[in-house]
């Protein structure tokens, strides 16, 4: 869990600034992937462009309806994250995503 930082006695709402910062650099449609490292309970995202993901499996740019659940999500912003996982990330653009990670 992250704890936010205390400032006059009550809780700010505010996350720290991470210490362990990642950088994925995408081509159009070329996917890249990141393992996330020891320790690591949380990963926030940001991004230049649209980008999709997937953990554990390959991520595609959507051309068609996915409605059977499989599709890979849009831009997401912070999300758990369990340490070995494999983030799956692709753009139809040339994109450059932060991922700042929080134990």
């Amino acid at each position: 869990m992250i704890r936010y930082p205390v400032q006059f006695g009550a809780e700010t709402g505010l996350i720290p600034q991470s210490d362990f910062i990642c950088v994925v650099k995408l081509d159009p449609n070329a996917e890249e992937t990141f393992a996330v490292p020891e320790g690591a309970a949380a990963m926030l995202f940001s991004a230049t462009t649209d980008f999709y993901c997937r953990v554990n499996a390959a991520a595609a740019v959507p051309s068609a309806d996915v409605t059977d659940g499989s599709a890979s999500e849009l831009n997401p912003t912070m999300r758990r994250v369990k340490t070995g996982d494999v983030w799956h990330f692709i753009s139809p653009y040339v994109c450059t995503i932060t991922l700042s990670l929080y134990g």
